[in-house]
């Protein structure tokens, strides 16, 4: 392993995080934008060169992001606290702040405050990373997840120092026989598929550890499947995306208000009728 990687191997940790403040560590696209104000609450957006941004431009969503560096308000007065993970979905992209689900959750629940930890581009990975930290700093009565596919993988920030080719098997790789092809294509969904496996654990064991309610489930038909087949019952949330993907957002790629709307709904149902 070269130097530069070794170097930086403590930004994968979550060991090493002891503030609030160190979250923002896992939610890379931000930290690393042009936009990011360390420990500052700012105003950014449309994201430059993302969909959202070919699709309108400048008329884009505008996204408040508080001093943590994730999307809206948190109200830490409160004593009760539900934490939502996720990608670009849970972050809302291209879609106003009074639209998104974990808004609606806010009126659905006045008593509790609802953080919103969506992390645009994140992965399974990441937001487990996340989660585990929040969980020892903040604590949690109940924690939400909306995953993204499980065969999306975080590489970190100096991938380009740290490429990954050292991982490729064996020196007598033929990549012009299908065979060979074929078993590397066999090997990374195992792979991917035992990692997402060991995250799902992991996740769980933090919510047994802390007496926190989880509810789980993914956009992807495939992870859905693997979450079910992991969790208990009682941790995976009956949604599904089928059903609550009703329109889209700005950028005409993640879910709109109406889904928000309905996503937030679904949720509050279970989790209401749990209680």
């Amino acid at each position: 392993m070269d130097n530069v990687a070794f170097n930086k191997l403590a930004q994968l940790s979550p060991a090493n995080k002891q503030s609030i403040h160190d979250l923002v560590d896992f939610h890379e696209f931000m930290k690393y934008s042009d936009e990011y104000v360390k420990d500052k609450e700012f105003t950014c957006g449309p994201f430059k060169g993302s969909d959202e941004y070919n699709a309108v431009g400048e008329q884009g969503t505008r996204y408040n992001i508080n001093k943590y560096g994730f999307r809206g308000s948190w109200d830490k007065t409160k004593t009760k606290v539900i934490g939502v993970f996720g990608d670009s979905c849970t972050f809302g992209v291209g879609v106003d702040e009074k639209d998104i689900y974990t808004t609606h959750l806010k009126s659905y629940f006045p008593d509790y405050d609802i953080m919103n930890f969506g992390m645009v581009g994140s992965s399974i990975d990441n937001i487990v990373k996340c989660y585990s930290v929040a969980e020892r700093l903040i604590g949690f009565d109940k924690a939400l997840f909306l995953l993204p596919d499980y065969s999306r993988f975080c590489w970190p920030q100096y991938e380009k120092e740290w490429q990954h080719t050292n991982m490729i098997i064996g020196s007598g790789l033929d990549e012009s026989n299908p065979d060979h092809m074929a078993y590397i294509r066999n090997y990374w969904e195992e792979l991917e598929i035992h990692r997402t496996i060991n995250y799902l654990n992991w996740l769980n064991d933090i919510s047994n550890i802390n007496d926190s309610m989880i509810s789980v489930w993914s956009w992807g038909r495939e992870t859905n499947e693997i979450i079910k087949q992991t969790l208990p019952t009682e941790s995976v949330a009956q949604i599904n995306p089928k059903e609550v993907e009703i329109d889209h957002a700005r950028d005409h790629q993640h879910p709109g208000p109406k889904s928000h709307l309905q996503i937030a709904d679904r949720w509050f149902e279970q989790i209401a009728f749990g209680e």
